[in-house]
């Protein structure tokens, strides 16, 4: 993948949304975006909503490896910073 396809799909992810009634469930929807859903609720979304397009179902995935990513990035920081060696 190109360093322009990494861009536009970055760029793509921020304009999905996703309706949802929150919980426990109650009316009306309401339309978030993907990138703003809890990492919890974009995994039962994967387990549960088994109609989503592959775009959505991809978007999704790189969404919470990021979010993983930035984790283990800003845990190996504070290890670092405490003087800790992993």
């Amino acid at each position: 993948m190109t360093r322009e396809e990494v861009i536009s799909l970055c760029r793509k992810v921020h304009t999905l949304w996703w309706g949802t009634y929150g919980l426990p469930p109650r009316l009306p929807i309401r339309w978030v975006r993907l990138v703003d859903c809890t990492s919890l609720h974009l995994k039962n979304i994967l387990r549960t909503q088994h109609q989503i397009t592959p775009e959505y179902r991809y978007s999704i995935h790189l969404i919470l490896a990021y979010r993983e990513y930035k984790e283990r990035e800003r845990h190996g920081r504070e290890l670092s910073n405490s003087g800790i060696r992993e």
